[in-house]
C-alpha cells in the first residue's frame, strides 16, 4: 500500500484539486473550507515545485506562475446521466442547487472563470469544452453553446 504524496500526484489530479476547490467555494462557506484549500495550494506548490520543469504542458510555468498552459487541453463534462439511481424527476445535473442548475457550476468554472484565469495569468485557456448530454436536453442548451461557439461542443453519452 503505497501513500500518495505531493511528488506522487498526477498533474491532472493537481488541477482538477485546485478546480474542485474553486467549485466547492460556490457551495460552502469559505470559512469550512479554508483548510482544503490551502492543502490544495500546499500540494499545488509542492507539486508544481518537483514537477513543472519534466512536464511540457508546464512548459510556461515559472516560480510566479503555477499555470500550465491549456491550449492543447480539452475537457470533458459528462452530463449524460439520467437521474435514475437518485428517483428525481430529472437528471441531478439540472436539479437547482444555490439558484442555478449544478451543470450551470461546471459551464462557469470552464468556460468563464479557467479562461479568465489563465488571460491573468498569460496563458492559454483550454482549447475544447465537450458537454456529454442526452439529445433530448441539447435543444435547452443550444443557445450556451452557440454563445461559446468553437469552445463549446455537444457530444452524446
Amino acid at each position: 500500500h503505497s501513500t500518495m504524496t505531493p511528488s506522487r500526484l498526477s498533474t491532472a489530479a493537481i488541477i482538477c484539486l485546485q478546480l474542485l476547490t474553486s467549485l466547492t467555494s460556490a457551495f460552502v462557506p469559505s470559512s469550512q473550507i479554508s483548510g482544503a484549500q490551502q492543502l490544495t495550494t500546499t500540494i499545488s506548490k509542492t507539486h508544481f515545485t518537483h514537477s513543472t520543469s519534466k512536464n511540457p504542458l508546464f512548459s510556461s510555468a515559472s516560480s510566479d506562475n503555477d499555470t500550465p498552459d491549456f491550449s492543447n487541453v480539452g475537457f470533458l463534462i459528462l452530463a449524460g446521466g439520467t437521474g435514475s439511481r437518485m428517483k428525481a424527476n430529472m437528471p441531478k445535473q439540472f436539479l437547482t442547487l444555490r439558484s442555478s442548475p449544478v451543470l450551470h457550476y461546471s459551464l462557469d468554472l470552464f468556460l468563464e472563470k479557467l479562461p479568465a484565469h489563465c488571460a491573468e495569468m498569460g496563458v492559454s485557456p483550454p482549447a475544447m469544452v465537450v458537454l456529454v448530454m442526452d439529445p433530448k436536453y441539447q435543444p435547452e442548451y443550444q443557445p450556451i453553446v452557440d454563445k461559446y461557439e468553437g469552445k463549446l461542443a455537444f457530444a452524446k453519452p
